[in-house]
């Protein structure tokens, strides 16, 4: 499959711009760089604990779910179906094979849901934590406002 799609590659540069930007905000603000360094550490322990804990629902669900033969069976068989009218025995399999797969599919869409909301919000955690901790430096005059913003920058380009 890695040699049909592009997700390595995005993975692999994703990774090595963040590298980059951390090299870059050590070199410009010291102190950003270690709120970077925790972002990171942090965002990937977070997302690999969150996939780990998806593919297991998305597993659980795959494995209940097995409406598709359900289907195939109706399909194959749709004339003995009718003449026998058993139509209602089917629907009640249909019932019980999508009531099993209630609780999978919503553990699948809990975590699916907590994956998206880490994407889209630990950056501006760590950008609070990376303006709290550089104003203190600017404050004490050991970095200008000018190395304090383009540390922000970086960051908001993570």
């Amino acid at each position: 499959m890695a040699l049909v799609d592009h997700k390595l590659s995005i993975v692999v540069d994703g990774l090595f711009a963040c590298i980059a930007i951390l090299v870059l905000t050590f070199a410009i603000c010291f102190p950003n760089g270690f709120v970077g360094v925790i972002y990171l550490i942090t965002y990937l322990f977070l997302l690999i604990l969150f996939e780990k804990m998806y593919d297991g629902a998305n597993k659980k669900l795959v494995e209940l779910d097995t409406s598709g033969e359900l289907a195939v069976e109706i399909f194959d068989n749709i004339g003995t179906i009718q003449q026998l009218a058993v139509e209602d025995h089917f629907q009640k399999k249909y019932d019980e094979i999508q009531k099993k797969r209630e609780i999978p599919l919503a553990k699948k869409v809990k975590w699916q849901s907590l994956i998206h909301g880490t994407n889209e919000s630990i950056f501006m955690l760590f950008d609070c934590i990376a303006t709290s901790v550089g104003v203190y430096f600017v404050f004490t005059g050991d970095y200008s406002t000018k190395q304090l913003f383009t540390t922000e920058v970086l960051f908001d380009i993570q």
